[in-house]
């Protein structure tokens, strides 16, 4: 059952069409003349408009589907009802048509649109300009002058003057190298893809600088993996002697100690978050990190002239919103209007003017697809390049060649079955497409083909694919069968759990709400509900906790679909009074002051245990206890965990890949205490540190010990500038708590 054609909008206030095709619905994107017309003609969005209204437009090209090529008018589903459409809306379209280019094949299809409709009142083919006449007519004046002077012809079109600019850098936006969207590893090439293109123009180019605003990961803890991807297209940029400007978005806020701080320190990247940067004579570039780590007050502008160009380079920040408090509070401090604010927290590109200022996100590099996809397309992604001179801006953008993609609509009846979705799926080249489909219906009929079923058949002939599940089942309660109770509590339990996932995803979007802007009792409103859903969420995770350490034994690792956890046990000690510590060292002769310094000393207590003739246990100082819990290892609620196991397998991994090794860095070092690393760090790159630095004295020094577990033992006296430019970043970046 084909439905009509509806006028939608899209999440960034454009007006769409949302049409059928045989195998679902998709969204048309429409040109500005087109949405002119349809607002002329008194639609707004949630319309029916008539079948042959929007057929005509999508002939001439004024209704175009996003990343497809080639005719596709052929392939719509005819709506089971037609709207009919008016003479006044027949009268205003023809107005619309007349004298657009059209070829043979168009020209053939639109005389059939107008033959059915009331198009046939105003219009005929004949008021359509033929594009094979119009490629005569332009060959024809191509040999007429061919053989002219070309003095003469110089003349008579001069050359415009060229004017090169004082300075052009490429804008990088959103990149979040190490996305696994969709939940599949694959797509993390696609991500890292983009971002090499983008290294690549800007070299092409030859551009001055290039400029990152922020979400250059998408985790707060790359791999190893990402970090080396990264650094070998930075080289490239460093090789060509093109700087790479940065700013921190909230997550490299996070991790600005170790991974940037080392691309940094080699020369790859120049954060900027704080800084003013004089890119040319009279041109400054100024930085803002995430408004959680740096503020606008911290930048001395007093170093920039009234009389300079001032570009403001935002990390975290949404230039697409009204009353941005940053861009508000950078022009109450500036010495002079900057003439733009660059940022990078949009998937989609942001491009506008206000009060003489440019605002400009150039959106993500690489497409995030989600079950929104499947309602309205993205924009194409790319970067920004500007051209910067005398106080004005221009911008050129740069399309990416990004992982293409398809969607569908699947509304499931009682007659649907997974062979009639292969045959829809069949017909299309999905190899090297990314899939994104949903299920549709309603009724206890609607049930089969499962999710999953469809998710394997898709997966199966597509580059990568995720499926959605919106069916609206109902069944009769006195026809249920009687069954094993687990299986309709978890069924019961998956679908609550899809519904938080849903839930939360959707508060992780891309235009979160600012809370400033909200009227007082919304807040209040807000608070109370966040409230509840807090405690009663604490309660569920305390029960799910425990009942999950009952069963899952020490460094074992279950997989679920969105997340992992590891089963964990924790030792911690604490020194017992001290009349009782006091009282055991008199007992066994060592004098109190041997181990403190104002009050008792860990680090000189465990020196003493280790002590052999001092034959004082650890029990007798220390209170300990043990406890068994669960650590969440691993949480992706957009892409899904990537495992090698099935939903709840478990992995019984290796005690090399799967256990953490402690490491205590005495006084001296910024952070203290035993800190869980992971193992193969500690075995292959801090203890080879520690053995080659370590020494007898203890001047200059940073004490450093290990679990018990490690091929090392006892307390090294190892040179502090090594802990704290060697060590302590690699337990930093490693650290597994």
């Amino acid at each position: 059952m084909a439905k009509p054609p509806k006028l939608v909008r899209s999440t960034d206030d454009e007006l769409r069409i949302k049409a059928s095709f045989p195998n679902g619905r998709y969204t048309f994107s429409l040109r500005p003349e087109a949405k002119q017309l349809l607002t002329e003609l008194g639609y707004s969005s949630g319309d029916t408009l008539p079948w042959y209204l929007f057929k005509a437009l999508a002939l001439i090209g004024d209704a175009w589907l996003p990343n497809t090529g080639g005719s596709f008018s052929d392939d719509l589903a005819v709506p089971d009802a037609l709207t009919p459409m008016r003479s006044e809306e027949a009268a205003a379209l023809a107005d619309h048509l007349q004298g657009r280019r059209v070829g043979r094949d168009t020209r053939e299809q639109l005389s059939d649109v107008i033959a059915a409709s009331a198009l046939d009142q105003h219009l005929s083919v004949a008021d359509f300009e033929f594009k094979e006449d119009w490629i005569a007519q332009t060959d024809s004046l191509v040999s007429d002058t061919s053989n002219s002077d070309p003095i003469e012809q110089k003349k008579k079109h001069p050359a415009p003057d060229k004017q090169s600019p004082s300075l052009s850098l490429l804008h990088i936006g959103k990149t979040t190298l190490g996305r696994k969207n969709m939940g599949r590893v694959a797509r993390k090439s696609d991500y890292l893809d983009a971002f090499a293109q983008a290294v690549d123009t800007a070299i092409d180019r030859q551009v001055d600088a290039v400029l990152h605003t922020g979400h250059l990961f998408q985790s707060r803890k790359p791999d190893r993996e990402t970090v080396s991807n990264l650094q070998t297209e930075l080289k490239k940029l460093k090789d060509n002697s093109i700087p790479f400007y940065f700013v921190c978005g909230p997550k490299e806020a996070e991790i600005q100690s170790t991974v940037l701080e080392s691309l940094a320190r080699s020369g790859f990247l120049k954060p900027i978050g704080g800084q003013t940067v004089e890119l040319d004579d009279g041109l400054t570039l100024v930085g803002i990190d995430d408004a959680s780590q740096s503020t606008v007050e911290e930048i001395a502008f007093t170093e920039v002239s009234e009389d300079e160009t001032l570009l403001v380079a935002c990390g975290g920040t949404d230039v697409g919103r009204s009353n941005n408090r940053v861009i508000q509070a950078v022009e109450r401090r500036a010495p002079s209007q900057p003439i733009a604010f660059f940022a990078g927290k949009r998937a989609h590109p942001v491009c506008k003017e206000h009060a003489g200022r440019h605002l400009l996100d150039p959106g993500s590099v690489e497409h995030i697809l989600s079950q929104s996809t499947i309602e309205q397309a993205p924009p194409e992604c790319g970067v920004n390049e500007y051209s910067i001179s005398d106080g004005t801006l221009q911008m050129t953008r740069h399309e990416l060649d990004t992982r293409s993609f398809s969607t569908f609509e699947f509304e499931v009846t009682g007659s649907t079955t997974l062979d009639s979705i292969r045959t829809t799926i069949e017909r299309h080249d999905l190899q090297n497409q990314a899939v994104l489909a949903v299920l549709t219906g309603s009724g206890s009929e609607v049930k089969k083909p499962s999710r999953k079923a469809v998710q394997s058949l898709i997966g199966d002939h597509a580059y990568c694919a995720r499926v959605y599940d919106d069916r609206a089942t109902s069944d009769n309660e006195d026809e249920k069968e009687e069954g094993p109770q687990s299986a309709t509590a978890d069924d019961s339990q998956g679908a609550a759990l899809q519904e938080v996932l849903e839930t939360v995803m959707g508060l992780e979007t891309e235009h979160p709400f600012d809370v400033s802007e909200m009227e007082t009792e919304t807040l209040a409103d807000r608070y109370a509900l966040f409230s509840k859903a807090k405690s009663q969420i604490d309660d569920l995770r305390t029960d799910v906790r425990d009942e999950l350490a009952s069963r899952v034994g020490p460094d074992e690792t279950v997989a679920g679909e969105f997340g992992k956890v590891v089963g964990t046990e924790s030792r911690r000690r604490s020194l017992r009074d001290d009349e009782t510590v006091t009282e055991v060292l008199r007992n066994h002769g060592v004098p109190a002051e041997q181990v403190t310094v104002e009050t008792f000393d860990p680090e000189k207590i465990d020196q003493l245990l280790e002590n052999e003739t001092v034959p004082i246990t650890e029990e007798e100082i220390f209170e300990i206890t043990e406890s068994k819990y669960i650590r969440r290892q691993e949480l992706d609620l957009e892409d899904g965990v990537d495992s090698k196991t099935t939903t709840g397998q478990r992995e019984a991994k290796s005690d090399h890949e799967s256990k953490s090794h402690k490491v205590y860095l005495g006084n001296g070092a910024p952070i203290g205490g035993w800190i869980p690393v992971e193992r193969s760090v500690v075995e292959d790159e801090i203890v080879p540190l520690i053995k080659k630095h370590r020494g007898a004295g203890s001047d200059g020094t940073i004490s450093v010990n290990f679990s018990s577990d490690v091929s090392i033992s006892g307390w090294s006296h190892v040179d502090a500038d090594v802990v704290t430019e060697q060590v302590l970043p690699l337990v930093k970046q490693y650290r597994t708590d």
